[in-house]
């Protein structure tokens, strides 16, 4: 099974997951405003 996804920011990975109608994209944000966080 492929799976897509995305690396933002640097350090210990974190999964986010979307629900079942949902996209990556409705996570993105929230993955670059936590990146950000960690990574200060």
């Amino acid at each position: 099974m492929k799976l897509h996804y995305r690396i933002i920011g640097e350090g210990n990975p974190v999964l986010l997951l979307h629900g079942l109608f949902g996209m990556s994209d409705n996570l993105q944000s929230f993955g670059r405003q936590l990146a950000e966080k960690i990574t200060r």
